[in-house]
């Protein structure tokens, strides 16, 4: 009674030295009290991060297999495989969890460990159909499950589903921070540039600078989508200057179209220089505007 006590009240170093020595003080195997704290020692230990935790877990479930305990047992197998990021074994462990049989808070951890397993196992499927069963939107685990489900349908190119999550968690205080940047993307993948421009603008002045030169970019590939060719620049020049990702043979010839197109014929040069190699389409027309931007600039030869 009072290692269960002191298990009620979350104190599981205190109990789980209780439940070890009723281990040790009773003989019988099948003794019911002996079971039940073979059980206990199992979760204190699962709680306390001991390395013995799985262990004590599985001798449990392979003694006693049907003990009242036995479902709860397996769930926290898989709470365990989950904490060591040992997803596939958490989505199996987690499989043979009767979810009926947990109380209503334990099943919201497991749809959302066993959807998050699957998702970090490619079966999005899955992940879907248990981060789908968190409906109260007061639950901690709520936020990471609809987050998950609107990177998936972001990822299979569901946009407005994407974008309607995103939105939803726009004031989240942990993915408050993450879901612009998906937003930012969506409005330019639908090719709503005026849309992407708004939203952006805020957000470029506040953006970390890892995450400014990607939105520049953004900003300054909508402007040049709408023929603002001016108005891209800045942007694009930002990104140009900061990006910590390798400049493109693509973004080359986009800066260097941009400049052309904008009258600046000699920094032109510069970038479609830059891709003339090959024979593609895109080095046939850098040939050209880098012939033209030679002649503006009176160079000839």
């Amino acid at each position: 009674r009072l290692a269960i006590d002191l298990f009620e009240k979350e104190k599981f170093g205190a109990a789980r030295e209780l439940f070890d020595q009723i281990t040790n003080q009773i003989s019988d195997p099948h003794n019911e009290v002996r079971v039940s704290a073979l059980y206990y020692s199992g979760v204190c230990a699962a709680e306390l991060f001991n390395p013995d935790a799985e262990a004590l877990l599985l001798s449990f479930v392979d003694q006693h297999p049907s003990h009242p305990q036995q479902n709860q047992a397996r769930f926290q197998l898989g709470n365990v495989k989950y904490r060591d990021r040992k997803y596939r074994d958490a989505s199996r462990w987690f499989a043979s969890v009767n979810v009926r049989e947990l109380n209503p808070s334990s099943r919201e951890e497991y749809y959302f460990k066993r959807g998050y397993s699957l998702f970090m196992t490619n079966d999005n499927n899955g992940a879907r159909q248990m981060f789908s069963q968190i409906r109260n939107p007061n639950s901690r685990y709520y936020p990471p499950a609809s987050y998950y489900h609107g990177h998936m349908d972001y990822l299979d190119g569901d946009l407005p589903s994407a974008l309607e999550t995103f939105r939803e968690l726009e004031n989240d205080e942990t993915f408050g921070s993450v879901v612009p940047y998906y937003i930012t993307h969506i409005y330019y993948m639908q090719e709503e540039y005026d849309l992407l421009l708004n939203y952006a603008e805020p957000l470029l002045e506040e953006a970390t600078a890892r995450r400014g030169p990607e939105i520049a970019k953004l900003m300054g590939e909508a402007w040049f989508r709408k023929g603002d060719y001016q108005r891209a620049l800045p942007y694009l020049e930002t990104y140009f200057e900061q990006s910590p990702q390798r400049i493109t043979r693509d973004d080359q010839y986009q800066m260097g179209f941009a400049y052309y197109s904008a009258g600046r014929y000699s920094k032109s040069i510069n970038h479609f220089d830059k891709v003339i190699s090959g024979s593609d389409a895109m080095a046939q027309n850098a040939h050209y505007h880098l012939a033209d931007a030679y002649l503006k600039t009176d160079q000839k030869r």
